[in-house]
């Protein structure tokens, strides 16, 4: 209940979701207003690390310890694809829609087939591998190599498929190996953007990468380094030994409004000194702000309402807000509209549309799902009370994972 009392099974990590909100936001906002240079939210590109970080702790809350004991693997997958795809699918076939309005405005490389053959290598969560180039939000300058032309921020959610598969792996491991795998992992990602840098002639370093065709393999460690981290996170916050942490956080942070603002604060920042403010975020910054939104609590209804919608909306808002911002821009520009009132009404669709799909199409197709996928044991065919409970708590949950 909205109500329940701090400190709560119910209200555990419901700060979470409240960044997991605050980082779809600004994802959205950067990604708007990317026409203007230089742009606040230029730094949202980390809070997409700070996906793969809460994926990472959240996942190991909500499946770690049923994957020990009586989860089979099946169910594990199906749970995670029950909870993805709907709203994933949905974002590709609108994002088929406006790339076919992009082509027919002529800022696009695409050619019709093209455009069929990314909708069908995307509605199966691979990657497209090409280098034509789309007219990106604002028509300032192309972007090419998009490896999800249909929904391009959809490709974090390929490399979030991939950690889930590999989470069956590193559940296994001890706190030392996950400790190697993140500093490895971190250490490989930040050579390749070196590296990357170098080649490309570019003077500040740029951690946003895994989303194109030329930078496509920096995509794993990136994600193995995050979604390692939360994992070994969720350990370290139930750590008896680290209690006294926790503490001073409860102690000393008594919302969670502080942790958003800071979130946002930072992401908002427009400058990235060469590079290094991002790479700072990502090691340091992000990290921690897991581990503190783990700590506190939320203490009162209003704080619990915030943030579970925050959850609640966080999800759509990162899969419906490029598709419609294209469209909404194609549109804008033949009616001679300006970029800001493009990027205006693109944040006002969006959110109307994330709310409306969410209620009337994802929750009842997760419910569908879960009852046909979940809801039936496998051992003889009946419904099986706990199963069915599960599938009907899951299709309701508000959570990105």
């Amino acid at each position: 209940m909205l109500g329940s009392s701090a400190g709560s099974n119910e209200n555990r990590y419901l700060a979470l979701d409240g960044l997991r909100g605050i980082a779809a936001i600004s994802v959205m906002l950067h990604h708007l207003i990317s026409y203007r240079s230089p742009t606040i939210f230029d730094n949202a590109t980390v809070a997409v690390d700070l996906f793969f970080i809460l994926s990472g702790f959240v996942i190991t809350h909500s499946y770690g310890a049923r994957l020990q004991s009586n989860m089979s693997l099946f169910e594990y997958v199906c749970r995670r694809f029950i909870r993805l795809y709907p709203m994933f699918i949905l974002g590709i076939l609108l994002g088929g829609f406006a790339l076919y309005l992009l082509l027919r405005a002529g800022l696009t490389d695409y050619s019709k087939r093209d455009i069929v053959a990314s909708m069908i290598y995307n509605a199966f969560f691979l990657p497209y591998l090409a280098n034509k180039g789309i007219q990106s939000l604002g028509g300032h300058s192309a972007v090419f190599g998009e490896v999800f032309p249909t929904d391009p921020p959809a490709w974090s959610l390929f490399f979030e498929l991939v950690a889930s598969f590999t989470f069956v792996v590193l559940l296994k491991m001890e706190g030392k190996i996950l400790k190697r795998i993140i500093v490895v992992s971190y250490s490989i990602f930040m050579f390749g953007v070196l590296l990357l840098a170098y080649v490309e002639h570019h003077r500040d370093l740029d951690l946003g990468q895994g989303w194109g065709t030329s930078n496509f393999l920096l995509g794993f460690p990136r994600v193995l380094f995050g979604f390692t981290f939360g994992v070994f996170l969720y350990r370290f916050a139930n750590d008896g030994s680290w209690i006294r942490a926790r503490n001073l956080c409860r102690r000393y942070i008594k919302s969670p409004w502080l942790l958003y603002l800071t979130l946002g604060g930072i992401l908002a920042l427009p400058t990235t000194l060469g590079g290094l403010y991002p790479t700072l975020l990502l090691a340091i910054v992000a990290p921690s702000l897991v581990f503190i939104g783990a700590s506190i609590d939320c203490n009162n209804t209003f704080d619990v309402t915030i943030s579970k919608f925050f959850g609640w909306i966080s999800y759509p808002i990162y899969c419906l807000h490029f598709p419609i911002g294209r469209a909404v821009f194609v549109l804008a520009a033949a009616a001679y509209f300006s970029p800001a009132k493009a990027a205006s009404i693109s944040v006002v669709v969006t959110a109307a549309a994330a709310a409306v799909f969410t209620k009337f199409y994802d929750e009842p197709m997760r419910a569908y799902l879960s009852r046909k996928l979940l809801a039936r044991s496998k051992s003889n065919g009946k419904p099986s009370p706990t199963l069915a409970r599960e599938a009907v708590e899951l299709s309701l949950n508000r959570s990105n994972v």
